[in-house]
C-alpha cells in the first residue's frame, strides 16, 4: 500500500446548515442537515517521493437528530425567556445521533478523497448546567464507520469505532454575546485494510476558543479557533479557524 508522510493540508471548507426545532415527547427536539463543499490541497512524501494534489468537491452530507431528555420543554422564544428569567440555574441534559452519508466526491483510484465512500454513525449524549451567566457542558461521542469495499487499489477498507469527550465553558453577556473555552480528548480508530490491522490507533489532544455575537434578533455570527494535536506517530496536528453566520426564519 501507498504511504503518506509529512503531509501538510490547506483546506478552505464552505457548509450550508438547515435546522429545524419540533416538540418530541414534552421536550425541545431538532433536525440539523449539513451540507459542506471543500477545497483541499495536500502536499507530502507519497511512498517516500514529493507529491501534491488538489480536490474540490462536495464532502459527505449529514444528517443530525438531537432531542433534549431533560430540562428543555418546548417553547417559543418569548415563553423561553419567561421559564428561565427566575431561574438561578438550571441542567438540560440530551441525546443525539448524526449520520453521514456516502455522497460526497469519491474515486477508487485516487489514494486522497474528500467523500470517505462509508457511512458514519455518530451517537451523543451531553449535559449543560447553568448558573447565572456562566455556563457547564460535557459531551461524550462515539463514531462508527460502516466497511469501504471501493478503497484505493480494490482493497476493503475497515475501521475501529472512535470515541471522544469535550467539555466546554461559556460565559454570557447582557447583549447576548458569548464566549467560550473547550477541550476535548479522542481515542480508538484503528484501520484494518483487507483484514491487515494498520497500528494506527488515533488518540488527539483538541483545544478552542469561541465567540458569538447576535448581528439582529434573528441572525447572529460566530467565529472558531481549534487546535488540535496528536499524540500518536499517525494523526493529524491541525489549526482550523471557523466563521459562521445563522439567521432563524
Amino acid at each position: 500500500m501507498l504511504e503518506i508522510e509529512a503531509a501538510e493540508v490547506r483546506s478552505h471548507r464552505v457548509v450550508a446548515a438547515f435546522s429545524y426545532w419540533f416538540e418530541a415527547f414534552d421536550q425541545s427536539a431538532r433536525v440539523d442537515v449539513f451540507l459542506p463543499f471543500d477545497n483541499a490541497r495536500w502536499d507530502g512524501l507519497l511512498s517516500g517521493s514529493p507529491a501534491s494534489v488538489t480536490r474540490q468537491a462536495l464532502e459527505d452530507p449529514c444528517v443530525r437528530l438531537s432531542m433534549n431528555l431533560y430540562g428543555a420543554p418546548p417553547l417559543d422564544q418569548e415563553a423561553f425567556a419567561k421559564h428561565y428569567a427566575n431561574r438561578s440555574s438550571s441542567t438540560v441534559a440530551g441525546v443525539a445521533l448524526g449520520v453521514m452519508l456516502p455522497l460526497g466526491q469519491y474515486d477508487d483510484q485516487k489514494l486522497l478523497n474528500i467523500g470517505q465512500n462509508r457511512f458514519v454513525f455518530r451517537p451523543q449524549a451531553g449535559v449543560v448546567h447553568t448558573r447565572g451567566a456562566w455556563s457547564y457542558e460535557l459531551t461524550g461521542s462515539s463514531y462508527f464507520y460502516t466497511d469501504n469495499d471501493e478503497f484505493f487499489g480494490g482493497n476493503q477498507l475497515e475501521q475501529a469505532p472512535l470515541y471522544a469527550l469535550q467539555a466546554h465553558v461559556v460565559r454570557s453577556f447582557p447583549n447576548r454575546w458569548w464566549v467560550s473555552v473547550s477541550g476535548g480528548y479522542s481515542w480508538g480508530g484503528e484501520t484494518t485494510v483487507n483484514g491487515v490491522a494498520k497500528d494506527d490507533d488515533r488518540s488527539y489532544v483538541l483545544s478552542a476558543f469561541s465567540f458569538g455575537l447576535p448581528v439582529s434578533k434573528t441572525q447572529a455570527v460566530k467565529l472558531v479557533y481549534t487546535r488540535g494535536d496528536t499524540k500518536e506517530q499517525v494523526g493529524v496536528d491541525a489549526n482550523t479557524l471557523v466563521l459562521s453566520w445563522s439567521a432563524r426564519i
